[in-house]
């Protein structure tokens, strides 16, 4: 804070406020970045091990899923071709979200594209580059 005699010396107005000091503004904010440093290294040290495993898991939903699409996608390739590109998009899609093989392994895949969000979000910038291909 200021000294008394800086205030003294400061002609200030009714409407205004005592500021503090500069050098205390340093210290504080000194402190300050010195404790959120602290507690940034605490989090980042926790979270690294939990940032991979979402990470990784993330790959083996993906992994796991990718086979069992391609198998249950099976048959879309004997369609009988339609007049038009539009037509023959809507048959194939109809095929395939009819048939369960494809449906349920879509869906895993899909919740592992919504985790895999979920784990960028919440993964620091270097954890998410390592293990990114």
């Amino acid at each position: 804070m200021w000294t008394e005699r800086e205030a003294r010396s400061s002609k200030r107005t009714s409407n205004s406020r005592l500021l503090p000091s500069p050098s205390t503004h340093t210290h504080t904010h000194t402190r300050t970045r010195s404790l959120l440093s602290r507690m940034a290294g605490e989090i980042e040290s926790v979270s690294v091990v939990q940032q991979a495993l979402w990470l990784v898991s993330v790959a083996l939903v993906w992994g796991a899923t990718n086979p069992l699409i391609k198998r249950g996608s099976e048959g879309v390739s004997r369609l009988p071709p339609r007049s038009n590109a539009l037509a023959t998009m809507v048959v194939e899609l109809v095929y395939l979200f009819t048939r369960w093989q494809y449906v349920v392994p879509f869906a895993v895949n899909m919740m592992g594209s919504v985790l895999f969000y979920y784990a960028l979000a919440h993964a620091g910038t270097t954890s998410a580059l390592h293990l990114s291909p």
